[in-house]
């Protein structure tokens, strides 16, 4: 379990507003959900606050061996997003974050589908929402809405660079569609909506064979094999925790403005070549550096020299903080392997 890694301090505060609460998560098995679902079955079980989920998956059985710990109040409902079956009772609370699957991108699911899927599943959470007597959705959006942006941070007030004949344009057209129909509802309807746009995050749990660069990094220090940087190492990212990840969709779920986008990260720049000595140096291991310098590469995304939030927003709306700083955050999950 990740529980163990979230602040109770300040996450303990909010679950407890929603005791007795009814919640629908799509995307609930993903690694955001993973962690929310540990939370939840955290403070169920130390506070009794009778919290209840259903999740909504492709693969229940796979879920429930994956987390067979999950606190009995939790739920799996089978389906796909885009075309499941409506449960019979009532949500409070909708946690839209499906989409597809770090493994799937990975293996090269299509564009297409990409955009299919948060399209179409969105509009059948929307028409959930109407029916089930939701009065709030928290949508997870990405960073990928501004597209290909070089600037140092961006503001949720940036213009978006967004070219729809790019190749790697699915997610980017995807999340922005989503968010757009989301608006809308916002403004047709009394469901409220807030958008939690997500960038880079790391934490125990993280993919450590794909496509994440921190999560390759951190496997091939602990193994004492070669850090392989695929790029030049002058690209700048920042890393949330995904303990600190909670804390922030927590609050965004009750305290959110509806109608409005907040970014969702660090704003703390480290370049990868800068990351991948930080891991070195945090895992102990004399881990060789090999620099291959292709500065066009790219999986899934479109290309970025700079992902990097401003977090401005969420600091003096929500009073939110970066509680764990990198090194700790690095440190972490690196003491999860052993």
């Amino acid at each position: 379990m990740y529980a163990s890694y979230i602040p109770q301090h300040l996450t303990d505060p909010l679950w407890q507003r929603l005791a007795h609460s009814k919640l629908f998560i799509t995307g609930g098995t993903g690694l955001f959900g993973h962690w929310f679902l540990d939370s939840l079955t955290d403070v169920n079980q130390r506070l009794n606050l009778q919290i209840s989920a259903t999740v909504l998956t492709r693969h229940p059985d796979l879920a429930k061996a994956k987390m067979p710990y999950l606190d009995s109040r939790i739920q799996f409902l089978k389906g796909h997003v885009e075309n499941f079956a409506f449960p019979t009772e009532k949500f409070d609370f909708i946690l839209h974050m499906a989409t597809t699957s770090a493994e799937e991108t990975f293996q090269g699911f299509s564009q297409t589908q990409k955009l299919r899927m948060l399209f179409e599943g969105t509009q059948k959470v929307i028409e959930l929402a109407k029916n089930c007597g939701s009065k709030r959705i928290l949508f997870t959006s990405s960073g990928a809405v501004y597209g290909s942006q070089l600037c140092d941070y961006v503001e949720e007030t940036t213009k978006t660079q967004i070219d729809p004949l790019r190749a790697e344009s699915g997610l980017t057209l995807g999340k922005s569609i989503a968010e757009f129909l989301l608006r809308e509802v916002s403004t047709e309807s009394n469901i409220e909506i807030v958008i939690a746009r997500c960038f880079s995050f790391i934490g125990p749990g993280l993919p450590m064979n794909l496509h994440y660069a921190i999560g390759n990094f951190i496997k091939n220090a602990n193994h004492g094999s070669p850090i392989v940087i695929m790029g030049d190492g002058t690209a700048i990212r920042s890393y949330m925790f995904l303990g600190d990840l909670i804390w922030w969709l927590l609050k965004l779920l009750l305290d959110g403005r509806s109608g409005e986008a907040f970014n969702v990260g660090s704003d703390q720049p480290v370049s990868i070549l800068d990351l991948a000595k930080k891991v070195a140096f945090l895992s102990n291991n004399s881990s060789e550096l090999s620099i291959r310098g292709n500065t066009g590469h790219s999986l899934g995304v479109p290309l970025r020299n700079v992902y990097v939030p401003s977090i401005d927003k969420a600091k003096s709306d929500l009073g939110l903080q970066i509680n764990t700083d990198l090194d700790s955050a690095i440190s972490l999950t690196l003491k999860n392997l052993l």
